[in-house]
Parts: structure tokens; C-alpha cells; sequence
């Protein structure tokens, strides 16, 4: 990720650039924002059971068992 021509982070994980421009944004400085993201992108994908315990349903389907099955 570049700001004003400087590398400010490089990651191959998306969720933890996007963790760290969040951190940023919210008020974190450097520090706080660099160990949030790393602890982001240490994390698991959430297991069925998590993603159904914050689930509303908005219509007849529910979240997919396996998300990243390829088809």
C-alpha cells in the first residue's frame, strides 16, 4: 500500500491492508494499527457456527457452509 509515493505496508492478505487502513482511520497510530492488522491476519476464517451466530436473515438463504468451494 502506497500514501503520497511511500510503501507504508506490503501484505499477500488483503484482510490485514484493509485492517490496517480501518486502524488508521479509527485513530490508531502506526504501532497499534501494524499489530492490529497482524493479529487480523493470524486469525482463522470464521467457522459456520460464528458466521450463523451474527446471521440475520434477509431472505430465504443462509451463509454457505464451505464459502470458498470452487465450483
Amino acid at each position: 500500500m502506497k500514501v503520497d509515493d511511500i510503501i507504508r505496508r506490503a501484505s499477500k492478505s488483503m484482510i490485514s491492508l484493509a485492517a490496517y487502513v480501518d486502524a488508521i482511520m479509527s485513530g490508531a497510530d502506526d504501532a497499534d494499527a501494524d499489530n492490529i492488522a497482524r493479529a487480523i491476519e493470524a486469525r482463522p476464517w470464521s467457522s459456520y457456527e460464528e458466521r450463523m451466530a451474527v446471521f440475520s436473515p434477509a431472505g430465504p438463504w443462509k451463509p454457505s457452509r464451505d464459502p470458498f468451494k470452487k465450483a
